[in-house]
């Protein structure tokens, strides 16, 4: 029998100051810890997020979820979402890990999540990392780059995407991104073929560049993978290889 994990409530300080809620399932001193990280338009409560901590804890993981700035439960405003500032926020998630355990750190990121763990692990030691329907390029974001929607984020600032404001300083940082360091551990990528938000394609250039990366493509799926079986079927597909590289 698996017994259920404490679950406690803290306050993060990310590393552009800003107070994150975060979440932790078990003990991070005694058992390798996971941290996922969520998408644009998510928050730490998401139902694949919880999956995901269950599926963890059953393997013997303590779980970290934390909101980004701006989003859920933290502080901060959505001027807050940028690039550079979500990589900022899950540094301090990760110096505050490291400073009470010495316990190997995995991490876990969808969509944007997923574009701040890999560019993360670039300066954060981590034992592995898998993401799903991740950012590779942000100038692959064609939604948020077509010409008039452009036009509009130059004239007021900011634009409107999926019910959230994204602000200018968004495109101003995804367009000067330039090369970003890659990680050296073993890294988990799963994309679906129909992405209607992050192309196919941005994902295969993207694990090429990735040296021994393990690319899992979802046939037919779309960004979100609505089909629940499936998604489930792919979170407990991650969790298992968390659990093969801790060993």
């Amino acid at each position: 029998m698996v017994l259920k994990k404490i679950v406690k409530s803290v306050i993060i300080t990310s590393r552009r100051g800003t107070l994150l809620s975060t979440r932790i399932h078990g003990d991070i001193t005694k058992e390798p810890v996971v941290v996922i990280a969520h998408g644009m338009l998510s928050s730490k409560s998401s139902l694949r997020h919880l999956f995901m901590a269950k599926e963890l804890s059953a393997r013997g993981f303590s779980v970290v979820r934390f909101d980004f700035s701006g989003r859920g439960n933290s502080g901060g405003t959505w001027q807050d979402l940028t690039p550079r500032g979500e990589i900022a926020d899950l540094l301090g998630v990760l110096d505050y890990i490291r400073k009470r355990s010495s316990r190997p750190i995995f991490l876990y990121g969808s969509s944007l999540g997923g574009a701040v763990v890999l560019r993360a692990a670039g300066l954060f030691l981590v034992a592995a990392v898998a993401t799903w329907a991740a950012v590779g390029n942000f100038s692959d974001l064609a939604p948020l780059f077509a010409p008039p929607v452009l036009k509009k984020w130059q004239q007021d600032g900011f634009i409107e995407f999926g019910g959230a404001k994204l602000p200018l300083a968004f495109y101003e940082e995804a367009m000067s991104e330039g090369e970003w360091p890659r990680p050296t551990c073993p890294c988990y990528l799963a994309h679906g073929t129909a992405d209607e938000i992050v192309p196919f394609m941005s994902a295969q250039k993207l694990a090429a560049t990735l040296p021994g990366a393990e690319f899992h493509t979802l046939n037919g799926a779309d960004h979100r993978l609505l089909d629940m079986p499936r998604r489930e079927k792919l979170i407990c597909a991650m969790a298992d290889w968390f659990l093969a590289k801790s060993a």
